[in-house]
C-alpha cells in the first residue's frame, strides 16, 4: 500500500529547527519569522513529494492502467523525480531552505551599524603587546 513514511516528513523538520537553533540566541525577533518562513517552505516541500509520490505509483505501479495511461518518458521523469526526493532531496531540503535565510540574517547583521563597546577601548592584557 503506498504512502508517505511519517519519517520522511518529521525528519526534514527536526533537522531545519535544529539548523535554525545553532544560533545563540534563537528566539530573537527576526530569526522566529525566518523559521516560521521556512516552515511554510518545507511544508510545500512536503506537499511537492506527497504530489510526486502519487505521480510515480501511478505512473508505475499499476499495470496495464499505468502503461495505457503514461508513457515510457513519463513513467521515468515520475519514477526518477521521486527517488531523487527519496534520495537526496529529503535531506537536502532543510539544508536549502536554512542556508538562504541564515545568509540574510548576517547581511542584516553586518549593514547594522555597530554599537560602541562600554568602555570606547579595549584593555590590553599584561604581557601582551
Amino acid at each position: 500500500r503506498p504512502g508517505l513514511p511519517a519519517a520522511d516528513l518529521h525528519f526534514n523538520f527536526v533537522l531545519l529547527v535544529s539548523l535554525f537553533a545553532l544560533d545563540p540566541r534563537p528566539w530573537e525577533g527576526g530569526r522566529v519569522t525566518r523559521l516560521l518562513a521556512a516552515t511554510l517552505v518545507l511544508f510545500l516541500v512536503h506537499v511537492l513529494a506527497l504530489v510526486l509520490q502519487v505521480q510515480s505509483v501511478y505512473a508505475t505501479a499499476l499495470g496495464p492502467w499505468s502503461d495505457a495511461r503514461y508513457g515510457a518518458v513519463a513513467r521515468n521523469v515520475w519514477g526518477g523525480a521521486f527517488h531523487f526526493y527519496q534520495i537526496a532531496g529529503r535531506f537536502a531540503a532543510p539544508f536549502a531552505i536554512w542556508w538562504p535565510l541564515r545568509r540574510a540574517e548576517q547581511r542584516e547583521e553586518t549593514d547594522a551599524p555597530r554599537r560602541p563597546t562600554r568602555g570606547g577601548r579595549r584593555k590590553r592584557r599584561k604581557g601582551r603587546s
